[in-house]
């Protein structure tokens, strides 16, 4: 019996149409599943035509057991594969007769940036919704015995792809746990690699491997030993944990991949982790401390929306964050404290340097963000904190995103309903345009997918530019839903913009924030609860804050966050937008609590020993 399915399709005059497809047109005759990357065969007479799986066939088929014909030749069948995307886009539960094939997958995932080819994110796609392909050991070629996920664990970058795209679910009171949305499998969690089980390797606050693990304590233990031994000095100077201070020069900093772990976790936002991992370094080696506050990351770190930070040291990565107290009244609480106040701590009170790094830090990163923005600092201003923090709040709110283009797109859309619904059910969406004579187009020649598609290529570009996390995209989203209310005609317009524009705008929101939302922006800013520092959504816990990486699903896509932490694909304005103010001006207000000069720094000591 064949299988249908309905998908989609845009059509040569910019309408859509629903087709109905039988999946045996999409079926390899050889392998018996759907194609992964199809190819049809050729000879001199042209006769042939039939489609196969490329890995399978190329170089082994020599007949064609659909029509006898002899194959010389296999072209790319690119026709049968976008519809077959198409098809896949509608239905992502039928990844999972997708064909897959464990050495290719094996193979390109070990290639340098193999898995930003085509096909490697084809394997993405296919992995984050087929469990059985993501979970299924191979029974046959040279990764016999293996599966996907234990491949992905295999290597720290794996490790670091498994938990971008790691979320929880609750279902029936239970946890599961899943790579996108294919269910990984209880067997798979306590697979072994390298020393660790799989579900060790999923949580961000997991150490190296093993031996990466005794190489970093062996050098902690010559550190620390007796210095007056003139081999322990040596053995002590190259075995550094971390770089060395920035300097005004460019200096070759050496390999800090403690320090590194630690930045992850301040751009992660895991509050305890960091208090837990600088407590450790405080009570086994209180020399090393003040080499942690000053010294700069020597590898790059990237946050939960792909944004890169680099060249930065603990307190700066906490100010580019905006991680401060949401209440400054509450500020000295420790449940209440974020990053920058929890880091700060940890500088001495009493010693005049570690106050003037605190400053040195925090106009450091004014500056960069400054500069990024593009604006000139008046003379005598470069050193005077208070004043870089008063120009750096103008600059964000000058160059705040400029919606009108989308709006418009959207305007133009209300007569054209089915472009709304095509845009609501995510047909063609994209994180950026789809070729170059789309981009050749000016904006009103765009139907409103690529409208949506240009905006989110531009809103990336520019969130991920900044220096410092700015709160009034968010904000101005907001502003100007509630001036389009009353002036669009159709709910669907409405739910567009509150989903596809203000839903999309929070996925580049910093860990720190993206907390608030998930535990609810009114309790936690208004009603001034504890906000916990993982990001399942309080009243919806089988879901996380943030989706996949650049995926079309979940937030910006399917819901936004409402104001009471509720996942939805309208919600109400005016509660977010109370509460978003608020949460700047509160933010404000503390910032310049801890960027007061040194001398008049009241220092929060929340270091639990």
């Amino acid at each position: 019996m064949s299988r249908q399915a309905d998908a989609t399709v845009q059509t040569g005059d910019s309408k859509t149409a629903v087709v109905n497809h039988d999946l045996a047109d999409f079926t390899c005759p050889v392998t018996q599943s759907l194609f992964f990357d199809p190819v049809s065969g050729c000879n001199p007479n042209e006769t042939c035509g039939h489609t196969f799986e490329k890995k399978e066939c190329v170089g082994k088929l020599k007949k064609c057991p659909c029509c006898r014909e002899n194959i010389t030749l296999f072209s790319p069948a690119l026709h049968t594969k976008n519809i077959l995307d198409t098809i896949l886009l509608s239905h992502p539960e039928l990844w999972k007769d997708v064909y897959f094939n464990l050495d290719h997958f094996t193979e390109v995932f070990r290639q340098q940036d193999g898995l930003k080819t085509q096909n490697g994110i084809r394997f993405l796609r296919l992995l984050s919704y087929a469990s059985n392909h993501l979970n299924d050991k191979a029974i046959e070629g040279a990764q016999k015995g293996k599966s996907a996920i234990v491949i992905l664990a295999s290597t720290e970058a794996g490790r670091t792809l498994m938990r971008k795209y790691f979320n929880i679910k609750i279902i029936e009171g239970k946890e599961k746990y899943y790579f996108g949305e294919a269910e990984i499998s209880a067997d798979s969690l306590q697979i072994q690699v390298e020393g660790k089980s799989i579900r060790e390797w999923l949580d961000p606050t997991t150490e190296l491997a093993p031996q990466e693990q005794a190489a970093r304590a062996k050098m902690t233990a010559d550190a620390i030993s007796t210095l007056s031994s003139t081999r322990n000095e040596y053995l002590r100077s190259r075995a550094r944990l971390f770089s060395q201070p920035r300097a005004d020069t460019e200096t070759n900093y050496n390999s800090c991949d403690a320090l590194n772990d630690i930045l992850q976790q301040v751009v992660y936002g895991q509050r305890a982790k960091v208090r837990e991992m600088l407590d450790k370094i405080k009570r086994e080696n209180p020399a090393l401390l003040k080499e942690v506050l000053t010294s700069v990351a020597t590898q790059p770190i990237y946050d939960y929306s792909g944004k890169k930070i680099e060249d930065i040291k603990l307190l700066e990565a906490a100010a580019t964050a905006n991680a401060v107290a949401i209440h400054p009244e509450l500020a000295a609480d420790p449940d209440h404290q974020d990053m920058c106040e929890i880091i700060q701590s940890y500088f001495d009170s009493t010693d005049q340097t570690d106050q003037a790094e605190i400053t040195t830090q925090y106009k450091t990163v004014l500056k960069r963000s400054l500069e990024r923005q593009g604006e000139q600092l008046a003379p005598g201003k470069e050193n005077d904190l208070p004043a870089l923090l008063t120009e750096h709040q103008k600059a964000q709110e000058k160059n705040t995103f400029d919606f009108s283009k989308i709006i418009a797109a959207i305007t133009r859309a209300g007569s054209a309903p089915d472009q709304i619904t095509a845009a609501l059910n995510k047909v063609g969406a994209r994180f950026d345009e789809a070729d170059d004579a789309t981009r050749a187009k000016s904006d009103d020649q765009l139907t409103l997918t690529e409208s949506l598609n240009r905006f989110r290529e531009q809103f990336e570009k520019h969130a991920l530019k900044e220096v410092i996390i700015n709160p009034h995209h968010l904000l101005k989203a907001l502003q100007d839903y509630i001036v389009q209310y009353d002036r669009w005609n159709s709910d669907d317009q409405l739910r567009l913009f509150i989903r596809l524009v203000y839903g999309f705008v929070q996925r580049y929101l910093s860990a720190q924030d993206a907390r608030v939302f998930a535990y609810g922006l009114v309790d936690s800013v208004e009603n001034k609860h504890k906000v916990p520092d993982h990001f399942n959504f309080r009243f919806d816990p089988g879901y996380q804050f943030y989706p996949l990486v650049r995926s079309c699903t979940g937030l910006g896509f399917d819901y936004c966050i409402c104001a009471d932490g509720f996942r939805a694909p309208r919600g109400v304005a005016a509660p977010a937008r109370r509460g978003v103010t608020k949460l700047m001006s509160n933010k404000n207000i503390e910032l310049g609590k801890l960027m007061r000069p040194a001398k008049s720094h009241q220092p929060r000591n929340c270091s639990v020993m």
